[in-house]
């Protein structure tokens, strides 16, 4: 019994590692795509390193506080149901990104448009859609493979039932 306790808490501190690490990934890659997009449009040094910089800085608590529930959810039933498959992973983390990112844009948007001395975005009016798009699955898409590269390809193994005999039942 106390093996299988010890069994579950270094689960629990795997898939913690692999949450932060899958939200870096996804910071990383976001402030990476904004600071590009900012060098590409006026070019100044340091553009790409000063938003990955502020985005790990700045946007990781962030996306903790705004991603932990439905990743949580998402992580529950996939340790649940025992599920490995880098393709859920990756989806999941997309979807994950899109929901959350894509309600956090479009709020800040509404707010911009409700205030007229509010200052604009106009690096979000710019951007097509495909560009939304990339903006918002690419770093949930790779957040999921981190994540599943961490803790996801093992969901389960640690948290099945000790049998007496000591193997484990699935």
């Amino acid at each position: 019994m106390r093996e299988q306790s010890e069994r579950r808490r270094g689960r629990l501190g795997i898939i913690a590692a692999g949450y932060l690490a899958a939200v870096v990934v996804a910071d990383v890659i976001l402030g990476g795509e904004i600071g590009l997009a900012a060098a590409l449009a006026e070019p100044r040094p340091n553009d790409i390193i000063g938003a990955v910089l502020v985005g790990v800085v700045v946007a990781v608590p962030i996306t903790i506080v705004l991603t932990l529930l439905p990743a949580a959810a998402i992580i529950w039933q996939a340790e649940r149901h025992q599920v490995r498959s880098w393709v859920f992973y990756a989806a999941a983390g997309a979807l994950t990104n899109v929901m959350v990112l894509g309600v956090f844009l479009a709020l800040v948007a509404w707010q911009d448009y409700q205030r007229s001395d509010a200052p604009r975005l106009p690096l979000l009016e710019t951007i097509a859609f495909g560009q939304m798009f990339l903006l918002l699955v690419l770093p949930g898409l790779c957040a999921g493979l981190m994540y599943w590269r961490v803790a996801g390809r093992n969901a389960g193994r640690d948290t099945r039932a000790i049998s007496a005999s000591g193997s484990t039942t699935v």
